[in-house]
């Protein structure tokens, strides 16, 4: 399995040569990554370039303190302009698709399940979702999730994820306040799979979990560490014991998804199997010890903010594709980071420091 940039790129291009889906010379796609709406640092975003820059230490799209404790923002940090000249020559060696930056997410994804692409980038339940029709058009396809690529220090970078994105808010004229807790601990119950009721009416969906029918639109994180449950399942996993599976976040849960990989294991592949045992896969990877997060923050919008950020985002994004195309060099960047510093980003980062200083 590939563990750094290197191996990545020199996987992509055996996916080209031996062209292992049958496409044609020239037709199969080495790596493919979204970047219809930014390139990278929205955090639990399946397609996302962000593993191939934070293999670089660039932290796109994102704010974080360096290793010296000064504030960044990572599109503008001068690892993006080392990531994007490796970017740039992944294009150059046809790695990416000529039309890779006005592809929409659709075209990858249909890429994806037409097996045309070898090499794609998400999170642990990617399998659920652009890779669930993949298996369903070809049961010979197969997809394998790795930690990669890996930094100069074995370690794979990535963003610890904001942990406060949604809320739940009671009118002071609400009738019956109480019901939002009751919601709330009921949608609780539904992640953890412990009513039937949901469990049928997802049975019945056939497509994976419909979020809406969990009531309440916050996920709670379980009690009960999920790299923990994660050992424990793959302890029964490997010795083909699903009765191991004991003081998991979720027994029940978990039972189901280790006898699912277990039954793969034993030969006995159907699309459950297959979908339970790729998960098992990815979150053995994603609960992989080499994992470290870069010291990120996640400042309200300030004032300048409201104003330029949305302009901001469009330079970024176009410069940022601009230099991977070819179109401007590599030194080009140092342009982009004073364009964007004099369009607002100067005023926006001492008023991002200014709003973090006074939390201190």
């Amino acid at each position: 399995m590939p563990s750094t940039y290197d191996d990545l790129v020199n996987l992509a291009n055996e996916f080209i040569e031996k062209d292992p889906g049958g496409n044609g010379a020239g037709k199969t796609i080495g790596m493919e990554f979204d970047c219809e709406l930014n390139l990278g640092g929205a955090y639990n975003t399946p397609l996302a370039p962000d593993p191939l820059f934070n293999s670089f230490n660039s932290f796109t799209g994102s704010w974080y303190y360096d290793n010296y404790n000064n504030l960044q923002y990572g599109s503008v940090a001068p690892e993006t302009k080392t990531a994007l000249t490796a970017l740039s020559g992944l294009y150059q060696q046809g790695i990416l698709a000529k039309d890779f930056a006005i592809k929409k997410q659709a075209d990858i994804v249909a890429d994806i399940n037409a097996g045309k692409c070898g090499i794609t980038f998400g999170p642990w339940w990617t399998i659920y979702w652009p890779l669930n029709d993949a298996y369903t058009n070809d049961q010979n396809a197969r997809w394998a999730p790795c930690l990669c690529p890996l930094d100069a220090d074995g370690s794979y970078m990535a963003s610890p994820g904001n942990p406060h994105t949604q809320w739940v808010v009671v009118s002071k004229n609400c009738k019956n306040p109480e019901a939002a807790v009751i919601l709330a601990s009921f949608s609780y119950d539904a992640c953890l799979h412990l009513i039937p009721e949901i469990e049928a009416l997802q049975a019945q969906t056939n497509q994976g979990y419909d979020w809406a029918l969990f009531g309440c639109p916050i996920q709670f994180a379980a009690d009960i560490p999920i790299v923990k449950s994660v050992d424990i399942a793959w302890n029964a996993i490997d010795k083909k014991d699903v009765s191991l599976v004991k003081d998991t976040n979720n027994d029940a849960f978990w039972v189901l998804r280790a006898q699912g990989a277990i039954d793969y294991l034993n030969g006995n592949v159907n699309a459950s199997s297959v979908q339970e045992y790729s998960n098992c896969l990815g979150e053995k990877v994603a609960a992989d010890p080499k994992t470290s997060f870069f010291n990120q923050v996640f400042p309200a919008p300030t004032k300048t903010m409201n104003l330029k950020w949305a302009n901001l985002q469009k330079l970024e994004l176009q410069d940022m594709l601009a230099i991977i195309m070819g179109n401007q060099p590599p030194d080009y960047f140092d342009t982009f980071v004073n364009d964007w510093k004099n369009q607002g980003g100067a005023q926006i980062t001492d008023e991002v420091t200014a709003e973090l200083a006074s939390m201190q």
